[in-house]
């Protein structure tokens, strides 16, 4: 499923390539080339940036780095 996809079913707002294509879903530390992962809070920023997730939801915009 494309990451366009996702975004369009849950009403969210997109950053990113759109056809990024999403295989799975895991945990931050978990998550491989192809899976989507949560972000539920702002301390976990720095495992999401060593994350491989292809993509990350966020309830809020979180800042770039």
């Amino acid at each position: 499923m494309k990451l366009r996809e996702i975004a369009e079913m849950l009403g969210g707002e997109l950053a990113g390539d759109p056809d990024v294509e999403i295989k799975g879903a895991a945990g931050i530390s978990d998550a491989k080339d192809g899976d989507i992962t949560f972000l539920s809070t702002a301390r976990l920023i720095s495992e999401c940036i060593e994350s491989k997730a292809s993509a990350v939801i966020v309830k809020e915009p979180v800042p770039e780095i």
